[in-house]
């Protein structure tokens, strides 16, 4: 009876052992595991981040560049008017010109969101 109770105290502790030696590399892999999802969060993070830049850059430069077109036409229609008025008979320049000084060029960006949706 004692050999055998020194033999259950043998395994105890070699159990012990044994689980702590697992219990130890488990912990390890949750780290490694944890600092790896850390990392990928950060670069995807990253990476959503200067998606988000990218759009707000294009819709400022989009802006620009529709407000830059608006005036442009407002330009032409206004000359056009002006070369009519004086005599001089442009009747299709200006009909052109007032088809595009009617699409408010500003506007075609609400008119790209629609098409985005």
């Amino acid at each position: 009876m004692i050999a055998y109770e020194r033999k259950i105290e043998l395994m105890h502790q070699s159990t012990m052992t044994l689980s702590n030696e697992a219990w130890g590399k488990l912990e390890q892999n949750i780290y490694d595991y944890q600092n790896k999802d850390n990392r990928a969060i950060s670069v995807m993070s990253g990476f959503v981040i200067f998606l988000v830049n990218l759009d707000k850059k294009y819709s400022q430069r989009l802006e620009v560049f529709l407000n830059f077109l608006d005036n442009c036409v407002r330009y032409v229609r206004g000359y056009a008017e002006d070369l009519e008025k004086n005599g001089l008979s442009i009747n299709s320049t200006l009909q052109k010109a007032r088809q595009l000084g009617s699409m408010h060029w500003i506007n075609g960006k609400s008119y790209q969101l629609k098409l985005e949706v």
